[in-house]
């Protein structure tokens, strides 16, 4: 195997990983799979119905486990997925799934806005910049490499 020698994405990687594992963390404490957390926060950020393959697209979890997540929140009251259209269903969340929002969801989205508080506009729009821009080439690349799927 060659070693790889960059710092600078050996130090991004390290952090990434870091911030996985207290997303995980925080999950756990609010008594919630990381995907659920995943689905409930996208429902609350983008404040709109979602359907589960938008959900696959967007956050890269896989099928299974969107599809299990969402069938463990249906039968726990917390969402409810529409009428087809076109083979896709969109989910909100009920009043259940809104109460879950409000006491676990919405809390954590506060103290995470808090962290973009302490930080200048200047440090915030550059952080928020270069995440961008980071996303755009990593998703250049990865259009680039061959598919070997089986």
């Amino acid at each position: 195997m060659t070693q790889n020698n960059n710092t600078a994405l050996q130090r991004f990687n390290r952090i990434w990983d870091k911030v996985n594992a207290d997303f995980h963390k925080a999950s756990g404490k609010m008594g919630l799979a990381d995907s659920e957390l995943t689905i409930l926060y996208m429902l609350c950020d983008y404040q709109r119905p979602f359907t589960q393959s938008e959900i696959i697209q967007l956050t890269g979890l896989s099928k299974q486990t969107v599809n299990s997540s969402v069938r463990r929140m249906e039968k726990a009251g917390w969402l409810v997925l529409g009428e087809r259209s076109s083979r896709q269903r969109q989910m909100t969340l009920t009043d259940k799934g809104e109460n879950i929002a409000r006491e676990k969801i919405f809390p954590f989205m506060k103290l995470e806005s808090g962290i973009f508080d302490q930080w200048t506009e200047n440090e915030r729009e550059t952080f928020l910049m270069l995440m961008e821009r980071y996303e755009r080439s990593l998703n250049e690349i990865t259009e680039q490499i061959e598919n070997t799927r089986r």
